[in-house]
């Protein structure tokens, strides 16, 4: 038992003695190996040091960096080193030897260094001044070894710091963390610790040592988003591409600068007002800009709607007034301008648009001119507005899936240049004032809705059978001049149909739910169908 207690202990480190030089070379053997050998080393450098040292190697260049590495513990590490290696048997502190390099490779030949400091205990001044006599001292093959250990250390902890993050977006990330809080029941701030990579927050992406992508809020559903307001200086993250904020109660007006790289930006449903800022005319690389569901106001800037590359414009549910602008060249393929306060007419724009909506605002004016061109739309909303005139026949041959003018003041009869492209559409030009007989080419219709409007005659026998055959799901015909619904008389109508024909100069063919407008009464009176006396 003792010998193996006394075999255990021989085990352990102990600095050995010095050894002569092995020839009249003066080259020092390799240093022994202790009994941990092989156990690695490592360093942890907080981030805030890492970017101190970025900072450093910013404002004074790299020498300086190197000399403050220098000044600091690695110095102690390299001095090891060559008190190791010139076989100082003073007691200076613990040395790890990590790895094997030490072994020779070859009889005879020099071992290659493999030395890292774990720990140094301090000195005193006057071994301070020993050691460095030493050290001058020492043979070239020693000092370059030292400065070639320190060279590499350098690098192990100053390099990477360049591509962790740039201490401009690092401040920046502080400043949103302080503007931007989480409401009760959002925890998507928990990860923002500033002691770790700020690249790995939740909704931070980094491209390099820059912020490239923000997402700011939890996404998930029911999630109730963030409080506060956005800080000002938002532009120092020159290299954001992205910027989006899920639904919350961020308040605060727009920053007056914005990064000029931005290419998307969802701000939509919080509290953000004011006006919009002049600096989203700068944003030249802007493809998708939505800002709705917010309380902004004013005018919308001209040069906003001139952006070369802006693809999607979202500012519904806003308080925003004055006329849409007339001069739009953007590449526009969806515009969504709902519930504002615009006024004035639409004057023009752009024939890439394939969604429109204008709807819930207070425009007047023809529109005869101006929808002809938009021959690529598959959504149309120009509901509730003061919108006068005829609907130009061609609009019916667009690939339109959705089709809403309704209350508006569009009158005159309707003439589609063909039948509806899209089966099973919807259209919907209830609460006008058109004329004249139901168009058969409106059959192809999912959900057709022509309620509240001046139309008489007999309703067309093909969408007559698209309601038998269950194809029209929705057909509302109420409050019209109508005179005849042709059903056969062993066809019906499928429940799963809506179908009203109140109020019309005939008595319906079949009973049917109408919806509340369509009122008690089911057919007008006689007076009201004869002649000049329509009324809508």
């Amino acid at each position: 038992m003792e010998k193996n207690n006394t075999s255990r202990h021989s085990q352990s480190y102990k600095k050995p003695a010095p050894q002569p030089p092995t020839s009249d070379t003066g080259v020092l053997p390799p240093p022994p190996q202790p009994s941990w050998r092989g156990r690695g080393v490592g360093f942890h450098v907080s981030h805030g040091f890492v970017v101190s040292l970025w900072s450093l190697a910013i404002r004074t260049g790299l020498p300086r960096v190197y000399s403050f590495v220098w000044k600091t513990n690695l110095n102690k590490c390299v001095r090891q080193t060559v008190e190791e290696r010139e076989g100082d048997s003073r007691e200076t502190g613990e040395l790890l030897v990590a790895g094997d390099n030490g072994k020779e490779e070859e009889e005879g030949g020099e071992a290659a260094p493999s030395l890292a400091c774990l720990h140094v205990q301090p000195q005193n001044d006057d071994d301070d001044e020993q050691a460095s006599r030493r050290r001058s001292n020492a043979s070239p093959e020693v000092r370059v070894e030292a400065e070639a250990v320190l060279l590499v250390v350098f690098f192990v902890v100053c390099v990477p710091a360049s591509a962790i993050l740039h201490p401009v977006d690092y401040l920046e990330l502080q400043s949103i963390r302080k503007t931007l809080a989480d409401l009760p029941g959002s925890a998507f701030f928990a990860s923002w610790d500033f002691t770790a990579d700020p690249c790995a927050f939740a909704g931070v992406v980094c491209s390099g040592d820059r912020v490239v992508a923000l997402s700011l809020g939890d996404p998930r559903a029911g999630s109730p988003g963030l409080s506060g307001s956005l800080p000002s200086s938002l532009a120092r993250l020159s290299a954001l591409e992205e910027l989006s904020l899920v639904p919350g109660r961020v308040a605060g007006s727009l920053p007056a600068a914005l990064p000029q790289g931005l290419r998307f930006l969802a701000l939509a449903s919080n509290r953000i007002s004011g006006p919009l800022p002049h600096s989203l005319a700068a944003l030249r690389g802007i493809r998708t800009l939505d800002l709705s569901s917010n309380l902004l106001s004013g005018n919308i800037p001209t040069a906003l709607l001139r952006l070369p590359e802006l693809r999607t414009l979202i500012l519904a549910h806003n308080r925003l007034s004055g006329p849409v602008p007339a001069s739009v060249s953007a590449p526009l393929l969806r515009l969504d301008l709902r519930s504002n306060v615009l006024t004035g007419s639409v004057r023009s724009l752009p024939p890439s648009l394939i969604y429109l909506s204008l709807a819930s605002n207070r425009l007047s004016g023809h529109v005869d001119r101006v929808l002809p061109r938009l021959n690529r739309l598959s959504f149309l909303d120009l509901s509730a507005n003061r919108l006068s005139g005829p609907i130009p026949g061609i609009l019916f041959t667009f690939p339109i899936s959705s089709l809403q003018l309704q209350r508006n003041q569009f009158s005159g009869p309707l003439r589609p240049g063909g039948p509806l492209p899209v089966s099973g559409a919807t259209v919907d030009l209830s609460y006008n004032r058109f004329t004249g007989k139901v168009p058969a080419e409106l059959a192809p219709a999912g959900r057709l809705y022509l309620d509240f409007n001046r139309f008489e005659g007999d309703v067309p026998a093909a969408i007559v059978d698209r309601v038998v055959a269950g194809s029209m799901r929705v057909l509302y015909l109420h409050h019209n001049y109508l005179t005849g619904f042709r059903i056969r008389t062993a066809a019906s109508v499928p429940a799963a149909t809506s179908l009203c024909l109140q109020y019309n100069c005939m008595v319906p063919p079949v009973d049917a739910l109408c919806p509340r407008n369509a009122g008690p009464r089911t057919t007008r009176p006689p007076q009201q169908c004869a002649g000049e006396g329509k009324q809508g």
